[in-house]
C-alpha cells in the first residue's frame, strides 16, 4: 500500500527530521513540503496526498485554521512540541498526534494506524471511533477518555481491566487503583484495546492479561480474577473460562 504525504512545519529542519524517520518506511512517498498555510493549501491542491504531517504553530498562522482545506479522504498528523494542543487534535478527527522529538517506534506506530485504517476503509468497515480499530494500538499508545467533566489521555497499558455500566457508559480501572468514567462503550473498548493483550472475561468485563494475578472459586462456584495490586476481582463466564485459561497459557510459554 502507497501513501503519499506532505510536511507543513515552518521550521527546515523539522520538515527534513520527518523525512528522515520516513525513509525507513518506503511506502510512504513525501510528494511536497510547505512552510506556510498558503504554501500547504498549493499542495493539498495540486497532490490531493493521503496524509499530511501538520505542525501546529507555524509563521503567520495556526496548523488548525488549515484543517477546513485538507480533503476529507486525507488523514492528519500533528506534529508539535506543545501537548495542550493534543485534545483538540483528537477533537477534530486527528489521525495521530506526535511530540517532537519524534521517535523512530512513535512515527512507525502512526504509520502502522493509517495502513490499518485503509485496510479497514478498502473492505468497507466502518471504524469505532476517530481512533480506530484495535490493530491500531500498541499497549505504549495513549487514548483520549472523555469524561462528564473532563478529557483526558491514559496510556494503555496502565488500563488494568474494562466494566459496563449501563447503557453508553463504562468503567475504566487503572493499575493505581482509580478509574474513570468513560463515554465509550463497551462495544467501542473491545474494538479499540489490543486483542494480544486484552480479553473479555465477561460479558460486561474485560481484563488486561498481564495483570492477571490469579482465578479463584467463589463459594457459590463462579469463577472470579484477581488482578495485580488491585483491590476488585471480576467476574468470569463459564462460557468465557476455557478461552482465558487459553490466553494465560499462552502469555506464560510467550
Amino acid at each position: 500500500m502507497n501513501i503519499t504525504a506532505i510536511i507543513v512545519d515552518d521550521e527546515p529542519y523539522a520538515r527534513d527530521d520527518i523525512s528522515e524517520l520516513l525513509l525507513a518506511h518506503q511506502n510512504v512517498r513525501v510528494v511536497g513540503e510547505a512552510a506556510t498555510l498558503d504554501e500547504a493549501r498549493a499542495l493539498l491542491t495540486l497532490y490531493k496526498p493521503d496524509l499530511v504531517f501538520l505542525d501546529v504553530q507555524l509563521l503567520g498562522g495556526n496548523g488548525f485554521e488549515l484543517v477546513p482545506d485538507i480533503p476529507p479522504t486525507t488523514d492528519v498528523i500533528f506534529v508539535t512540541a506543545f501537548e495542550q494542543y493534543a485534545v483538540r487534535a483528537f477533537e477534530i478527527n486527528a489521525l495521530d498526534y506526535l511530540l517532537k522529538p519524534v521517535s523512530d517506534e512513535r512515527l512507525a506506530s502512526s504509520i502502522r494506524r493509517i495502513q490499518n485504517k485503509k485496510v479497514h476503509e478498502d473492505k468497507g468497515e466502518k471504524l469505532a471511533d476517530n481512533l480506530g480499530h484495535s490493530s491500531l494500538f500498541n499497549c505504549d499508545d495513549r487514548i483520549l477518555i472523555k469524561t462528564e467533566r473532563e478529557q483526558r489521555f491514559v496510556i494503555i497499558s496502565e488500563i488494568t481491566a474494562i466494566t459496563s455500566i449501563g447503557g453508553n457508559y463504562t468503567k475504566v480501572h487503572l493499575k493505581d487503583n482509580t478509574s474513570i468514567i468513560s463515554h465509550k462503550t463497551f462495544k467501542t473498548w473491545e474494538q479499540l484495546l489490543p486483542e494480544n493483550v486484552f480479553l473479555r472475561i465477561h460479558r460486561m468485563v474485560i481484563v488486561n492479561l498481564n495483570d492477571i494475578d490469579r482465578i479463584s472459586v467463589d463459594i457459590s462456584g463462579g469463577h472470579q480474577v484477581h488482578l495485580l495490586g488491585y483491590e476488585e476481582s471480576f467476574s468470569a463466564s463459564r462460557r468465557m473460562l476455557p478461552k482465558l485459561k487459553a490466553r494465560i497459557e499462552e502469555q506464560s510459554l510467550s
